[in-house]
């Protein structure tokens, strides 16, 4: 059959050209392949490469001998890691001590005008007592904003007091009309409540206090140390004049 049929001689004589080209495709591909480590070897590829990891493993046993000679404990027994956290205390006990210390000369009655030309006494945190009886920060002639309660807060979803949005617009429109005072003088945001409950006045009042000073930081980029936040539950200094306030009075400090 296939002496007398001609497809099937042709057909045959196909495979057998296929197989002739794969075979020659086959012998090309060892040849390259022959080459190419022959390459590799003329260029010492693979002892370069184990030169390579032999570094690295010796590499890593140094760093593993480094270690070990680090928390290796001490010769009272103590580890590195402890000696680090020993130190950490100690520093934050001796900075403690050094704040401690500042903060009193800051208020020694013959150091503390020092502080004060220096700039380091700060109005973050004010007593209402020490307030009251400072003549200074409660006398008439200082410059005073007041600011009703119901234009500035409101409650929020979860039962807490916020500043509202025209209580935001209030302090914006505020900060504009006296901007230059805002950026050269001292202020102090005095927060009054007039709750039926004293601890309750003074809660909401230093709450409001707070919360208007934080604004006043963070939206205009204020010193804190020139912020002052006093809460008076409903009753403003005697100089000022008035009885009572439920609100804030932004008192514009004047520099001596």
């Amino acid at each position: 059959m296939l002496l007398r049929d001609d497809a099937v001689a042709g057909r045959i004589r196909t495979a057998v050209e296929q197989a002739e080209q794969a075979t020659a495709s086959v012998k090309h591909a060892t040849s390259q392949a022959d080459a190419l480590m022959t390459d590799l070897r003329s260029q010492q590829i693979p002892q370069k490469a184990g030169a390579i990891i032999d570094q690295v493993a010796d590499s890593s046993r140094q760093i593993h001998q480094v270690i070990a000679d680090f928390t290796r404990p001490d010769q009272e027994g103590m580890s590195a890691g402890a000696n680090i956290r020993e130190s950490l205390t100690n520093a934050n006990a001796a900075a403690a001590n050094l704040a401690d210390a500042t903060e009193a000369l800051k208020h020694n009655f013959l150091t503390r005008g020092f502080f004060k030309n220096r700039g380091y006494y700060s109005l973050a945190d004010l007593a209402p007592d020490e307030y009251r009886q400072d003549r200074t920060l409660a006398r008439r002639t200082q410059r005073r904003v007041w600011l009703s309660g119901s234009e500035l807060f409101q409650q929020s979803p979860h039962g807490d007091v916020e500043l509202s949005p025209h209580g935001v617009a209030l302090l914006n429109q505020t900060f504009t009309e006296h901007a230059d005072s805002f950026a050269e003088s001292p202020v102090v945001v005095e927060g009054y409540s007039n709750g039926a409950v004293s601890a309750d006045r003074f809660q909401l009042s230093r709450r409001r206090a707070l919360m208007v000073r934080q604004y006043l930081q963070t939206h205009f980029q204020l010193d804190l140390k020139n912020l002052g936040a006093v809460p008076m539950k409903n009753a403003p200094p005697s100089a000022t004049g008035r009885a009572t306030w439920d609100g804030i009075c932004l008192v514009l400090l004047k520099r001596s």
